[in-house]
This record gives C-alpha cells, sequence and structure tokens, in this order.
C-alpha cells in the first residue's frame, strides 16, 4: 500500500513537473500580450478619445524596455533551473548504491536494476543466513559488527575519511541512507518524491519541474527575485491603467484586470518565497534543515592531528579500546578485519601506518556547524563577484567538494569544538580561518562587497 501511495505521487509529481513549466510560459505569452498590445498601444501610443491622454511614444518605449528586460532576466535562470534538473539535479550516483544479497541475484543481475528490497522478506533472511553480511533486511546497518572489524563496512567510505571533517552518526560511521542503501555524504537528504539521495536538497518543486538541490539553488534564488521584479513591474503599470480607465471610461479592460488578479498573485508568492530563502540562505540552511533545527544536533568526525596531544586531547576509542579522561571518542579508519588484527606485528604496522584517527566531536543542539557569517554564506551559495550573483551561469561554489578538509566550509562553531575538546589552539584557529578563506576565494577576483 505505502508503494502504491509512493508510485502514485511520484506519477502525479512528474505530470505536474511537466505541465506547470508550459503553463507559467503560456502565461507569460499571455501577459506580454496585455502589456504591449492593450496597454502600449491602445493606452500610451493610441489612447481612446474619452481618456483625454495624448500619445505618449517616449513612455510607452520605455515601458517595453523594461518590461522585456526583466522578462529576460527571469526567464533565463528558470530555464536555466529546468536545464540543471534534467542533467544534473544534485543526485547521489546509483552506483555507489548497496544491494542486498539476494536468492534471485542471477536474474537481477539481467534485469540491471532488480535489487533484494523486492524479494520476500524471509528470502532476504535466507539470503543473508550465514554470510556474516553488515545489513538487516530493512537496510539497517549493524554498526557494532562493522566498528569492530566482524564484517566489511559498505564500499565507499573512503570518500569521507579522505576529508579531515564530515559528519557522521554517534558511532562515527557516515550517515547511512537504508533507502538507497548508500552513504549519505554532508548536507545529503532521502527525496521521497525521486526515491533518491539528494546533495543539500532544499524542497521538491513543481514549478520549476523538480528538486531544488545545491545545483540550482543559485538559480533558484536569482529567479525569485527576478521574478519578483518583473511581477512587481506589470503590477504596478497595469494598476496605474486600471485607475485612470475607471474614471474615464464606462468599464474596464477585463484582459487588463485578469492580467494584473495573476501579477499580483505570482508578486506575493515569488517575493514571499524569495523573502524566506534568502533568509535561510543567510544562515546557511536549507528548508529540510530548517526544520527542527532548534533541537538538530550534528556528529563531526574531526581527523587528529599529530600534535593534538600537546593540546590537552585525550580520547576514548570507539573501535580500539580506552583512553585517559575521555574528551572525544575516536574511531579510527579504516576498520581493521579480526583476521588482520591476527597478523604478526609487521603486517599489522603496515595496515595501521595509512590509519586515520578521527574524534567524534557534538554539536550543541540548534548549532549550524556550518553557519560562516551572512556574507559569506551568501558568497558560498552566489558566488564571489557581481556578475556570479546576477547571472545565471556559474555553479554555485557548494557545489565544490574538492577540498580536502571538507565537503562544505565549515564555520567558527568546528573550530571552537576541536578547541574544547584539546585538538587546536586559538592560534590555530586563526590560521585555519584565513587558510579556507584563501581556498575559497579566486585571488584575482575582488569580494562582492
Amino acid at each position: 500500500m505505502e508503494m502504491d501511495r509512493l508510485a502514485t505521487q511520484r506519477s502525479m509529481n512528474k505530470w505536474a513537473a511537466r505541465a506547470i513549466p508550459v503553463i507559467l510560459f503560456g502565461i507569460s505569452g499571455y501577459a506580454s500580450y496585455v502589456v504591449v498590445e492593450r496597454v502600449c498601444v491602445r493606452f500610451f501610443l493610441r489612447p481612446p478619445p474619452d481618456l483625454g491622454l495624448v500619445s505618449q511614444p517616449p513612455t510607452m518605449i520605455g515601458i517595453l524596455v523594461a518590461f522585456f528586460i526583466l522578462m529576460v532576466l527571469w526567464i533565463v535562470p528558470y530555464v536555466r533551473i529546468i536545464q540543471v534538473i534534467i542533467t544534473d539535479p544534485g543526485l547521489v550516483p546509483r552506483k555507489e548504491a548497496v544491494s542486498l544479497p539476494s536468492a534471485n541475484s542471477t536474474n537481477d543481475a539481467k534485469n540491471g536494476s532488480r535489487t533484494a528490497s523486492r524479494i520476500q522478506s524471509h528470502d532476504v533472511n535466507r539470503a543473508l543466513e550465514g554470510t556474516g553480511h553488515p545489513y538487516a533486511p530493512d537496510g539497517v546497518l549493524d554498526r557494532r559488527a562493522i566498528l569492530e572489524g566482524e564484517v566489511p563496512p559498505p564500499p565507499g567510505l573512503e570518500k569521507f575519511y579522505e576529508k579531515n571533517i564530515f559528519v557522521c552518526d554517534y558511532t562515527g560511521l557516515p550517515i547511512w541512507c537504508i533507502e538507497c542503501r548508500n552513504w549519505k555524504p554532508d548536507r545529503t537528504h532521502h527525496s521521497s518524491e525521486l526515491g533518491r539521495c539528494v546533495r543539500r536538497m532544499d524542497h521538491y518543486c513543481p514549478w520549476v519541474g523538480g528538486i531544488v538541490s545545491e545545483t540550482n539553488m543559485k538559480f533558484f534564488v536569482q529567479f525569485l527575485v527576478y521574478a519578483a521584479l518583473c511581477t512587481g513591474f506589470i503590477m504596478s503599470l497595469l494598476a496605474y491603467v486600471v485607475s485612470v480607465q475607471r474614471r474615464s471610461l464606462p468599464e474596464i479592460d477585463p484582459h487588463v484586470i485578469v492580467v494584473l488578479a495573476i501579477a499580483s498573485l505570482f508578486f506575493f508568492f515569488t517575493a514571499g518565497l524569495g523573502g524566506s530563502t534568502i533568509h535561510l540562505a543567510l544562515l546557511n540552511l536549507t528548508t529540510v534543515d530548517n526544520l527542527g533545527r532548534g533541537n538538530h544536533i550534528y556528529f563531526l568526525a574531526v581527523r587528529i592531528d599529530e600534535d593534538a596531544q600537546n593540546f590537552g586531547a585525550s580520547p576514548s576509542n570507539a573501535n580500539g579500546g580506552q583512553g585517559g579522561s575521555a574528551h572525544y571518542t575516536q574511531v579510527t579508519y579504516p576498520f581493521q578485519r579480526l583476521s588482520i588484527r591476527g597478523q604478526d606485528a609487521n603486517n599489522r604496522e603496515n595496515v595501521e601506518s595509512g590509519a586515520h584517527a578521527f574524534a567524534i566531536l557534538r554539536t550543541p543542539s540548534g548549532d549550524n556547524p556550518f553557519y560562516i557569517s551572512r556574507l559569506r554564506n551568501m558568497q558560498e551559495l552566489m558566488g564571489y563577484t557581481i556578475l556570479d550573483w546576477l547571472l545565471p551561469f556559474k555553479y554555485s561554489p557548494l557545489c565544490d567538494h574538492s577540498s580536502p578538509e571538507s565537503d562544505f566550509v565549515m564555520g567558527p562553531l568546528v573550530e571552537q569544538l576541536k578547541h574544547d575538546a584539546g585538538l587546536s589552539d586559538r592560534r590555530s584557529r586563526s590560521r585555519h580561518r584565513k587558510k579556507r578563506r584563501r581556498r575559497r576565494r579566486d585571488p584575482n577576483e575582488d569580494s562582492i562587497v
């Protein structure tokens, strides 16, 4: 029943995503006809004698120029959003997903897309029996078995512990999606509408035909701002025309009334949504992040530097025994299998030489580790130049996950947590902030202010 409901919902979203952009362009065409023909030509260029107005060609030209500039300004980012949704919506690749072993695995391989989630639960249990596989039939990880080296973790962990900081759960493992059976990169959420994990997902928007995520969030903000300016201009212009016609004519042009109502509706909608979206962007939050953020707690896996002990750090290991008085819990990547632990000292030393120790730090309830400053938050979303803010061509800096530090720029809260845990001193905090600013900003580009 639940699967049927989701399938129905996804089908409706699919058709709405196709229909609404067509409707919006149809409304835009109708509004253009009204502004050009029934306002500029019949009101300003050749006004009816009853209005007592003279022809105003300069006014008409000015209105037409402003109108079409504003139309282009919102249409271009809107088309850009649709193009990105089709080509690069920010989905976590399926090739990284882990399928449960299935008694029908041969048929599944032939079909290419079927997984063990579609077989009966007793078949899954039989498939898992005696294999030591780290998954339960519902896709939940056996974290204890993974941490203790009894079973191998799902593939893809190296993409996390190659970074210095990543978001994790309380055990130190990255966040796991039980629906996709996949590790979730930082700030990734599962979309029930798409049935996929989406990087920095904001919300599913039928008005743009799909998911708003890190790859198109910048263009979505530009679209809302320009659409509010365009509809506000149309609303003001038509309100003036209606007021003049109402005083001098027996009846008001019904086409003007219709477009005035539509423009007013879209103005308040886009202005309200744009205001709330910009407010969240200033806080470096998405709509999903904002849900229950007052009680939300992040766990962060922070790489322990070699000189961390010099600052008084004292760990307790999540997968290797207890340290002194615990300032933090420690986890070490990659995990040692039991077979490796039983090898001779030389082999163990070779394995441990590539180990990475991470401290598991917990943020205070409601604090956002990604908050930098209001200006820096907007620059991370919109870019570092005026043209980046105004034009919908370049991707947002948020899409760049190449830094060895973390997927996203971390705010001062993280350095404070490291200092409190004895992993850094205040001088290293200052050096870290300067280093992150240099990394994110092109030295040849000026700041937005």
